[in-house]
């Protein structure tokens, strides 16, 4: 017997036990115990018998060696494929990636990083505190090698896989840095590396704190109410949560999270799929703490799933201003299942209900044809079908809500970019002169400004680099805009990726144009306490 039957015969047993609970489950009711339907086995066995008999005939393909294991999961993926595009198979990689980013550490060397133009690997900053960072990895050192193998055209499930591993394990980076030609070997010990997905919280203004979150994995609620009482000491009388590209994570969290903001006993989210087990409402357990902040809080087209969560739940309360543009509308519950046996690593990721709202918003939005996946796939586009756009809503205080899957703000703000700054971006102009610069100077100071001399230079070099299609006009039009992303780009590579987000907060349209409502967001707090009980308010 060859080792491809010899695999068929182990994976297969487990492929039929596995798909046949998780598939057939939703259809007679396994999840919830429900045994008066009967299940149609003979249908199901057909199946599995052709495609048995297809992994059997592709013993004899003769034009190259055949990866049994790839055949298999390829396999996996092309019958998940014909589902919704959020139900997946996860293979070991991609499990591990998974659970370490809910868990909201690994252990790793502790950096940032994207692929460069010329397809090797590039630090966009190191994290604070890690082995990185203390043997002085800088951001735009390129990594060249790692453990001696050439990183031209890695991907970035290559460079996760290459650089994590276990504590104290070794991994050997060769660095190449700006201005210095010679290669330096760098031999770096792994340590837990913590995801925070709260950034560094600040006053905005005298009153306003700006608190930024960047997903929602394990750590998410103890972040963000330290980062509360750190600005509730110096002064915020208001709050901007900026939910922007935020892809969502953990359930746990979205609900956790908005309990911080919600009296005790207020629905927050729930799920209703095809399965009784599936009927659930999550409700608030805790007293609001911040009952006098009125709270405004920012979305766009790259919120997503837990944002989501969080947005629809204060905004049918009454208890926050959404500003900015409709969310992602993803609103799919996703149940884990890992594979047999464990040391494979492998597990099915797969829908079983969607989100509502409070107010019964779906925060999915509909896939109604074939065209619509596709749309998926390529654009990750989100226009909702007429009738859904049709559906209206009430939050609690009686204001109009907007249906047709994701949140739809109370204040619609659009962000544009000037096509000179899309031009320069695709370039990677920005960051490379930054990095140029930083390997020139020593410091700088924190107020450091763009002069003039220094945006010829600038100029200079993304011609240089062979921008094309910028005119004389657009240069001076698009001056200022320039001008702040090469500022945030010096001040990242000599302070860090926080220290960047302050700059580009001051002239972030969405955002300077949300810190003028807050005049709304206090109404709403108003309508929020009007609806409370007696005994709760304050």
């Amino acid at each position: 017997m060859g080792p491809f039957k010899k695999y068929l015969l182990l994976v297969v047993p487990l492929l039929w036990k596995v798909f046949l609970i998780v598939f057939c489950a939703t259809m007679f009711g396994a999840f919830a115990g429900d045994t008066k339907v009967e299940k149609p086995e003979t249908a199901f066995e057909q199946q599995w018998k052709e495609l048995i008999t297809i992994y059997n005939a592709l013993e004899e393909y003769t034009p190259a060696d055949l990866d049994p294991k790839e055949i298999f999961y390829g396999g996996i993926r092309g019958m998940l494929a014909t589902l919704d595009p959020h139900t997946h198979f996860l293979d070991d990689d991609a499990f591990s990636y998974m659970r370490e980013e809910q868990e909201g550490s690994f252990f790793g060397i502790g950096i940032s990083f994207d692929i460069s133009p010329d397809g090797y690997l590039r630090v966009v900053a190191p994290i604070d505190g890690t082995p990185a960072q203390l043997l002085g990895i800088r951001a735009g050192d390129r990594i060249v090698k790692i453990d001696g193998e050439s990183t031209k055209n890695i991907t970035e499930v290559e460079v996760i896989r290459k650089l994590r591993g276990q504590k104290g394990s070794k991994v050997v980076i060769t660095i190449q840095r700006e201005s210095q030609p010679e290669l330096k070997d760098i031999t770096i010990v792994r340590d837990r590396i913590p995801l925070l997905t709260v950034r560094e919280p600040y006053l905005i203004r005298p009153d306003i704190g700006y608190i930024k979150v960047t997903q929602f994995s394990k750590p998410t609620k103890e972040e963000l109410i330290k980062a509360l009482e750190i600005l509730k000491e110096q002064g915020m009388k208001k709050l901007v949560l900026d939910l922007r590209n935020n892809p969502g994570g953990l359930l746990d969290q979205a609900v956790e999270v908005s309990d911080i903001f919600i009296d005790k006993g207020n629905k927050i989210v729930m799920t209703d799929g095809r399965i009784p087990s599936s009927h659930f409402e999550f409700v608030a357990t805790t007293p609001d703490t911040y009952k006098d902040l009125p709270i405004i809080i920012l979305v766009n087209s790259n919120s997503a799933s837990a944002s989501e969560i969080v947005a629809g739940a204060l905004q049918d309360l009454d208890r926050a201003l959404i500003v900015g543009e409709r969310t992602y509308g993803k609103g799919l519950v996703q149940r884990q299942y890992p594979l047999e046996p464990r040391s494979l690593g492998t597990a099915l990721q797969i829908t079983t209900a969607k989100y509502f709202t409070p107010s019964q918003r779906c925060i999915q939005k509909s896939y109604k044809t074939q065209h619509d996946l596709l749309a998926f796939h390529v654009e990750k586009t989100h226009t909702p079908l007429d009738e859904e756009r049709d559906q209206v809503f009430f939050s609690r205080g009686g204001r109009k809500l907007e249906g047709g899957g994701g949140i739809v703000p109370d204040i619609v703000l659009e962000q544009t970019f000037p096509d000179i700054l899309l031009k320069l971006l695709i370039k990677d102009m920005f960051f490379s002169f930054a990095i140029n610069f930083a390997s020139q100077h020593q410091s700088i100071e924190r107020d450091f400004e763009v002069s003039d001399q220094l945006f010829d230079e600038f100029r200079a070099f993304a011609e240089q680099g062979g921008v094309e299609e910028i005119t004389e006009q657009d240069w001076l039009k698009d001056k200022e805009q320039v001008r702040i992303w090469i500022k945030q780009e010096i001040i990242s590579a000599f302070f860090g990726l926080d220290a960047k987000l302050r700059v580009a907060n001051e002239h972030d349209t969405q955002l300077v144009e949300a810190l003028k409502l807050f005049d709304q967001a206090q109404e709403l707090l108003e309508t929020y306490r009007a609806a409370m009980p007696t005994e709760q308010q304050p």
